[in-house]
């Protein structure tokens, strides 16, 4: 498939590989003509986002109803001024394909947190490592038995966010000699959540260019 048959109106997912680091922000295409189509910007800190550098890689997705979804690895992303409105002009370096997205992505985090498990009667304090829409882990200093399969609630601040995470314990195994890993199935989570994943990916991307 042409990313230029994508239809005005059209969501899309920009896949951004960073620094061997993976973010996911949602845009719209906005136009198009012959040999490219004009997306909504990516906004860091209220400035537009610019994918230039050798170690920045853009892949555009586009979820079909009832299909897998289509890839276009590593288009070309310009930004550019349009009726006095940043925007990326964006062409393809090959067709988009068929896209099997197993799960969702996974933001490296690694924050303090507290956890309550359902079996264990005492309040764990740990580090909330990685956390997606559909999932989470969290490092605890205790090996705690028959928890797979068993709920937990999750509560942390980040960022001037109080986040709240509900969840069921699906594997649990070694991380380092001292902490042991729970791997989590997303079941709830408090109001503010996509709030926090969109502003913690900014930050993090602002640091990285920082870093160049």
């Amino acid at each position: 498939m042409n990313l230029t048959e994508l239809n005005n109106g059209s969501n899309i997912i920009y896949q951004i590989q960073l620094k061997k680091n993976l973010f996911e922000f949602e845009g719209k295409v906005l136009g198009s003509n012959d040999s490219s189509i004009l997306l909504s910007p990516v906004c860091v800190n209220g400035m537009v986002f610019k994918f230039d550098g050798s170690d920045i890689r853009v892949n555009i997705i586009y979820k079909q109803k009832n299909k897998l979804p289509i890839i276009w690895k590593a288009v070309n992303c310009k930004t550019i001024l349009y009726n006095s409105k940043k925007l990326y002009k964006v062409s393809q370096t090959q067709d988009g394909v068929e896209y099997n997205r197993r799960s969702t992505y996974r933001l490296d985090i690694m924050v303090n947190c507290v956890a309550k498990m359902c079996n264990d009667t005492q309040i764990q304090v740990g580090e909330v490592k990685d956390i997606s829409k559909t999932g989470f882990s969290i490092l605890i200093d205790k090996d705690i038995s028959d928890t797979i399969n068993t709920d937990v609630k999750v509560i942390f601040t980040d960022n001037g966010y109080d986040i709240s995470l509900y969840g069921i314990i699906v594997r649990k195994a070694g991380y380092s000699k001292c902490k042991v890993l729970y791997g989590c199935k997303l079941i709830k989570t408090s109001d503010n959540f996509n709030s926090y994943m969109s502003n913690k990916e900014r930050n993090i991307i602002e640091m990285l260019q920082t870093e160049k």
